[in-house]
């Protein structure tokens, strides 16, 4: 990951976080699974995989399988 490209990573992810931890759904437009899959993405694409891996498994553990195939559709 070029250096510029860390940095945005690194700010989104923190901007994110805040929001998540200090807003309510939907964030201009962002609805709490989309919100947590950019964040476990943003981790992932900073090698951090036990943070992505504890986001996503967010995700599918609070979520049916019917609704989770719908929103990957979307």
């Amino acid at each position: 990951m070029a250096e510029a490209e860390s940095t945005f990573s690194r700010n989104a992810l923190e901007g994110f976080l805040n929001a998540y931890n200090t807003e309510s759904f939907p964030i201009v437009g962002i609805d709490q699974i989309s919100m947590e899959y950019l964040i476990a993405e943003l981790y992932r694409r900073q090698k951090n995989l036990n943070e992505s891996k504890k986001w996503l498994s967010r995700i599918i553990g609070k979520n049916n399988p019917k609704r989770l195939n719908q929103k990957i559709l979307e």
